[in-house]
């Protein structure tokens, strides 16, 4: 593991315990919630011709958001997510939700299985070889499934391009470092990839950073 995942993994440990309540606030300071962005992703599955569909969380976090989407759930679902932080999986792990967890690296996560579904919240920031990463998600993914990603997204028309992002993660992330796009770059660097974007949401109020869903079809 390099220094950029090791201050990622020393971070997120040390964000574990209180991490589920300063998340949800800050969402209700957005002017929405956790169960509106479980229901907007539970919305987002089909059901298939199984008992379950197989669904991947990257960056489960304590669990909060899975809950939210199991709860909002029409599907059954057969739920695995993995974390790059124990200390967060031992909390997402007594949401009792999850099928399987796993403390990996997401840019390891060829080996896992194939999916219908993935989706992750807040955490496509923290990864460094973002590329990597959705090569990896298009080879896991159902064929004609959805990959749904929602990051914060920085606005650098309010921020400028000199915006200091360490000082931003010292303060809201403790100490994360991060792999910020703008919206611009972050479509860009989606078009480039294999999936086809067939949706692009804002949830909230429009602040310097912005919370975006972006919705891929395999």
């Amino acid at each position: 593991m390099n220094n950029y995942y090791e201050n990622i993994v020393g971070a997120f440990d040390d964000w574990a315990n209180t991490y589920e309540q300063e998340a949800d606030e800050k969402l209700k300071l957005r002017g929405y919630s956790y169960d509106e962005l479980g229901k907007y992703i539970a919305d987002k599955f089909m059901p298939i011709n199984s008992e379950f569909i197989k669904v991947l969380e990257l960056g489960t976090g304590t669990g909060l958001l899975g809950l939210n989407v199991v709860k909002n759930s029409k599907c059954k679902l057969m739920l695995t997510g993995i974390d790059i932080s124990q200390n967060m999986l031992e909390h997402a792990k007594k949401k009792g939700i999850y099928g399987s967890l796993e403390c990996i690296n997401s840019e390891l996560i060829g080996s896992i299985g194939e999916f219908d579904y993935i989706y992750s919240a807040f955490m496509f920031h923290s990864v460094l070889d973002q590329e990597n990463l959705l090569k990896s998600l298009y080879q896991i993914v159902c064929k004609n499934s959805r990959v749904i990603i929602i990051d914060l997204v920085p606005d650098l028309a309010l921020l400028g391009n000199a915006y200091d992002f360490e000082s931003h993660s010292r303060k809201y992330e403790h100490g994360a470092p991060s792999n910020y796009h703008d919206n611009k770059s972050m479509i860009k660097l989606l078009n480039e990839s294999d999936f086809d974007i067939i949706e692009i949401k804002r949830f909230g109020i429009n602040k310097d950073f912005n919370h975006i869903a972006y919705v891929l079809q395999k």
